[in-house]
């Protein structure tokens, strides 16, 4: 099933990809230690569209964003690309059929409301013909692409038609300015004509692969178009009750109707979500007002009986644009302004409706099925149907039982023909109709940026970016509502691209540090210690920050390639990234080579710290990155590389009870055999529960081999209470002491530890600490004092990193 698509606030839109020659990022780190992306405990399993399938490369398109990843049961269907042969999943008949009339379903109450919204600029008897004219462009639009590598449902969109609806509203105002008399047949030409040309530019703005640049449109601008369509369906359908009501309706034929919609769309959308709550609503609808009917009252239907069928632009004048005394300059001005406008929408929704399926099959449709899709839905608006598009919502419902096929994509086609066809939709009342766009209305608005709006007015402290989300959301509605959608459309265009430039001319770099400021909180020895402090610069940290946009690609790929100088480790932090965009795919590749090149480990960190598509956009391009949970495992990873290199240590090396082990410096070799005998080896699998906080502490833990964790729960916001949670605090590795500060003051445990890895550890308890002090005074004495000195030299190694760091930002 498709996800939903919902605009988030503070983050900006993905609806494109990259193009075809920056998809070849084949990076290679399989020589890298550490988590791998696929791997990681916050991501899900990713299949990478670069990754082979069944031993054998996947193929390539140049028109196609991204490859085809095959499923088991899969068929070749003739694809509109140049160059690849796009696989597509199979279902059973069955599948398909039930499939399409889920979209059918789907689509058709959209479309009918679609057409109510345009055709309320005509006479009642005009209605009908538009009804036909969309339901047969609809038939061709899904016809045309079932030939190629993307089926799509198609059907009406709201905003186009709004949109379109006031353009109607306008010609009206100045017909007689231009010329041309100001009847139906004549704006009935104005809308064929409009129509048809916002589709051709629809077509050429996908020839022109212009879907690379939506990306630039802020979310709230959506956000904004949608609850000024909630806004503006609202105002519509009451004005078209209160029509039906002075046309000699009753008040309590429409209020019944209406009611029944409206309730029954509301409770399949709760009880049943998974059911055309639109459709169901539309029928139950229909069946009170064929009560009303039957019992003799007046009921406008979509369809009415006995009318014969025709096309729109069989009535439509288009003589009248061309005759005599006609301002042609003039006309022909303005239609190509509203063309240009309808058609740019137009292309918007239909980019994003497309990206969002694709996004659920992994099959992408090239430029040219786009085109010829488009054109399509040109001559359909030339015979008088409203704008029409690729509708997410329908196709969520037909790939409910199934991926998209062409034979269910083919059946959509022909039920709607069908429909069109066979006087079904006369038994559709008009009130039904409106009645199925005000419950819509209330769905149709974007929740979260009404509830963030919410919070701000009840008096909430929200950050910057949210406030500045929120007034770009207010400007489009306002003007969407109180001027036009045209006004609208540009106003959030303007003030999307000003919010983008003004929140991505700062660096994506907030810090470059070096090992010699920052470090993990792995305990070390004295030794590890000086090391560190030795060669910590070549320990390089990338902190970035913000929204990377292609804007930021230069100032980013010159930090990244400082970064290697002297480097033998590069960490990315990626903790304080909320979203990241295509296009820092390519230069992030270019500079992955050039450190494999150089022969740096680079490690990553952080991603999906934040809310945003940062795991997302790492999983899709990098998928063999080193890609550890926070900037301190990094850092303890980098850290334990370097010491290994310097010292020639492996990882897994036991230590003998003489060697680098900070708390046993000093002792003789009659000490070290008599604190031997008074401490007990044990091991741990990875995993295991050293001890838990609250514990009693009555022994402290040598390190021999192997790694742990110390974690300390985290406290919930409401009360403080403890949240169940638990978060790493420092990690303890080979020669490390565990549990030394318990057993000091005999407080309980304030922390618990857990195997990272198998553990070997020596234990010395109290009880034989006092034994061996009674024994051998002097050995117990020295002990003390290496505890004392151990934690003196990480407390001096702490301030001196802090003062490196404060001296970084102060410059």
């Amino acid at each position: 099933m498709a996800p939903r698509i919902a605009p988030t606030m503070s983050s900006m839109t993905r609806p494109g990809e990259l193009p075809s020659a920056l998809m070849s990022l084949d990076i290679d780190l399989n020589d890298h230690p550490g988590e791998r992306l696929a791997d990681h405990p916050n991501h899900p399993p990713i299949d990478h569209p670069n990754s082979r399938l069944n031993g054998q490369p996947t193929a390539r398109n140049n028109d196609v964003p991204t490859d085809q990843r095959e499923t088991p049961a899969q068929r070749p269907v003739a694809s509109s690309s140049r160059s690849a042969t796009v696989l597509a999943p199979t279902n059973g008949l069955r599948q398909d059929i039930i499939g399409a009339i889920d979209g059918v379903a789907s689509a058709i109450p959209i479309a009918l409301c679609g057409v109510a919204l345009v055709y309320v600029n005509f006479p009642a008897s005009y209605m009908s013909h538009g009804v036909l004219a969309t339901l047969l462009a609809m038939v061709a639009m899904q016809w045309v692409s079932a030939a190629g590598a993307r089926p799509m449902v198609f059907s009406a969109r709201l905003f186009e038609a709004t949109t379109l609806s006031a353009m109607l509203a306008q010609f009206v105002k100045y017909m007689p300015a231009w010329g041309i008399p100001a009847s139906p047949q004549v704006l009935l030409a104005l809308m064929c004509t409009v129509g048809a040309m916002a589709a051709a530019v629809c077509a050429l703005l996908f020839l022109l692969r212009a879907d690379r640049f939506t990306r630039l449109i802020p979310a709230p601008v959506f956000a904004g178009f949608s609850i000024s369509i909630s806004l503006l369906l609202l105002i519509s359908q009451s004005r078209q009750l209160w029509r039906l009501w002075n046309g000699g309706h009753s008040v309590a034929m429409l209020a019944s109707v209406c009611a029944v919609a409206i309730a029954s769309n509301v409770a399949v959308r709760h009880f049943r979500p998974r059911w055309p709550a639109s459709a169901i609503g539309l029928i139950f609808a229909a069946a009170v007002a064929a009560l009303w009917l039957w019992a003799g009252s007046t009921v406008a239907m979509v369809m009415e009986p006995g009318q014969a069928l025709a096309l729109p632009w069989t009535t439509a004048d288009f003589a009248a644009l061309t005759a005599p005394g006609t301002q042609t300059a003039t006309l022909a001005q303005s239609l190509i302004y509203n063309a240009v406008l309808l058609g740019l929408i137009l292309f918007l929704n239909m980019t994003v409706a497309n990206e969002t399926v694709s996004q659920a099959d992994d099959r992408y449709a090239s430029r040219w099925l786009h085109a010829a899709v488009s054109m399509a839905g040109a001559l359909g608006a030339a015979a008088g149907a409203v704008p029409l598009a690729a509708s997410q919502q329908a196709a969520a419902a037909a790939m409910r039982t199934g991926a998209f096929t062409r034979r269910k994509v083919l059946a959509v086609g022909a039920i709607t023909a069908f429909l069109a066809v066979s006087g079904v939709l006369h038994w559709i009342a008009l009130a039904a109709v409106a009645g199925l766009m005000l419950c819509d209305s209330i769905y149709m608005a974007d929740r979260p940026s009404l509830k963030l709006a919410w919070r701000w007015l009840r008096g909430a402290q929200l950050p910057r970016s949210n406030r500045e989300d929120l007034v770009l959301v207010l400007a489009v509605t306002v003007s969407a509502v109180t001027i036009n959608a045209a006004v609208a459309v540009f106003l959030g265009l303007f003030l999307g691209l000003l919010m983008f430039a003004a929140r991505n001319a700062k660096t994506p770099v907030r810090y470059l540090w070096t090992g010699e400021q920052v470090h993990s909180n792995c305990a070390r020895g004295p030794r590890e210690l000086a090391l560190m402090v030795q060669h910590g610069q070549s320990i390089k940290v990338v902190e970035l920050e913000s929204e990377l946009f292609f804007g930021a690609m230069a100032s980013l790929a010159t930090s990244l390639s400082a970064a290697l100088d002297a480097a033998q480790t590069v960490i990315v932090d990626w903790t304080r990234v909320r979203h990241v965009d295509s296009s820092i795919a390519l230069p992030l590749s270019r500079w992955l080579r050039a450190a494999k090149a150089a022969n740096v480990q680079v490690l990553h960190a952080g991603a999906g710290h934040e809310a945003g598509n940062t795991l997302e956009f790492l999983a899709h391009y990098f998928p063999q990155i080193t890609l550890l949970p926070d900037l301190d495992r990094a850092l303890e990873a980098a850290e334990n590389t370097l010491i290994g290199q310097q010292t020639g240590e492996r990882s897994q090396q036991t230590t003998v009870m003489h060697e680098q082990i900070p708390l046993f410096n000093g002792l003789s070799a009659s000490q070290l055999k008599l604190m031997q005998a008074s401490m007990t080896e044990r091991l741990y699998q990875a995993g295991d529960v050293i001890f838990k906080a609250g514990d009693p502490s009555d022994s402290m833990l040598v390190v021999l081999q192997g790694r742990a964790s110390v974690m300390v729960p985290v406290a919930s916001r409401a009360g403080g209470q403890d949240s169940g949670r638990e978060v790493r605090l420092s990690s303890m590795r080979r020669g490390g002491v565990l549990g030394e500060m318990g057993f000091l003051d005999s407080a309980p445990r304030s922390a618990t530890v857990v195997a990272q890895e198998q553990l070997l550890v020596y234990v010395l308890t109290r009880e034989a600490f006092d034994g061996l002090r009674t024994q051998s005074p002097q050995t117990a004495f020295i002990v003390i004092q290496n505890l004392t000195l151990n934690l003196a030299v990480r407390l001096r190694h702490t301030n001196r990193l802090a003062l490196a760091r404060g001296q970084m930002t102060a410059a």
